[in-house]
């Protein structure tokens, strides 16, 4: 008996031992990767993003910023004091569920009006990135005729999950005459729910045709227990090997098809995207539509430019060093290509 309890004792000393050694590398791990970092030039999450009332809308000099809802639609709208510039942008935000708050203010800093958009997560959307119903956008092109005097170009712009969206709008409104997609997306994915089972987007009812995890066969079944074994110690979940085994074989079906649309398109991404593989789908976006689509890949860096490598449990990729210098020539970017299409008045 007694030798039934030493061995008992010391079983439960070794499980006692790996489950504190299992909190600390967890700690540890946790303290490197998931604390706010403070590197100079990259931009901070200063407050929740879903939550419209929490958005500054006094910090734009010259910009008057007042929150727009309707039926589905939900964000801010910008109006320079002096229009110099045609048209409007219209700015969705991505997974996070925010609005897209960034190349709405660089459109207004230029002297074009523009919008701010959620497209999920609001009080009147879907509240989950799970079949999103792409129609509605009639809502904000409708809000557009009524408000703006001098509505085109239409400009819309998304990162991320919401690139996903707005390719998706393409071959669908062809109101839209340019299109900005930041760590783009080629194929329509998963919802992002307890539903995996369902497309991100619908569209007249039905569900968007989209890749589904399993079609990523062997490979992704890897990268998921990756993922699931990162998840364990603490550290920064790594989703990019799933998404690129998706991309093995894909289904010709939930490839998004741009060419459909007349629409002009600027594609920026990072070289060392480890969300998704943001640089091949906007080579992929470019196969699609040669003669519209122009791409930029930032060397070294992450999903999105200015954006720190881990953020909210999530390995973004790319170095901060990287992430910083594509911060910058992003900014000046985007700035050059919304002036380049929506030049100023002369009158």
């Amino acid at each position: 008996m007694k030798r039934w309890v030493k061995v008992l004792i010391s079983l439960f000393a070794v499980v006692a031992i790996m489950v504190a050694s299992l909190f600390v590398v967890r700690a540890i791990n946790h303290w490197r990767y998931f604390s706010e970092p403070d590197v100079e030039g990259l931009r901070h999450q200063e407050f929740d993003l879903t939550d419209a009332s929490a958005y500054p809308l006094d910090t734009v000099d010259g910009v008057t910023i007042t929150p727009v809802t309707g039926t589905h639609m939900a964000g801010f709208y910008f109006k320079p004091d002096t229009i110099t510039r045609p048209g409007v942008t219209v700015s969705y935000g991505g997974s996070e569920g925010g609005a897209g708050w960034g190349p709405a203010v660089t459109a207004a800093q230029l002297g074009q009006e523009s919008l701010a958009l959620f497209f999920w997560g609001q009080p009147n959307q879907t509240p989950m990135l799970d079949e999103v119903p792409l129609e509605d956008f009639q809502e904000v092109l409708n809000w557009i005729d009524n408000n703006i005097d001098a509505p085109q170009p239409l400009i819309v712009a998304g990162g991320s999950k919401g690139a996903e969206y707005v390719a998706n709008l393409l071959p669908r409104y062809d109101q839209i005459d340019h299109a900005i997609v930041i760590a783009p997306a080629s194929y329509s994915f998963p919802a992002l729910s307890y539903n995996q089972g369902h497309s991100s987007w619908t569209y007249q009812g039905q569900p968007v045709a989209y890749l589904p995890w399993e079609s990523g066969g062997d490979e992704g079944s890897s990268a998921f227990i990756g993922a699931l074994f990162k998840s364990l110690i603490g550290l920064p979940m790594v989703y990019g090997p799933s998404y690129e085994a998706l991309l093995v074989h894909p289904l010709e079906e939930a490839r998004i098809p741009i060419e459909q649309s007349q629409a002009t398109i600027r594609a920026f991404a990072g070289e060392k995207d480890m969300l998704w593989p943001s640089a091949t789908m906007a080579q992929q976006l470019k196969e699609s539509a040669p003669e519209r689509v122009e791409v930029t890949i930032y060397p070294g860096a992450g999903h999105m430019p200015g954006v720190p490598r881990y953020i909210s449990g999530m390995d973004m990729g790319g170095s901060d060093e990287a992430n910083t210098a594509a911060g910058k020539l992003f900014r000046k970017d985007l700035s050059d290509q919304i002036a380049a299409w929506a030049p100023e008045n002369t009158q």
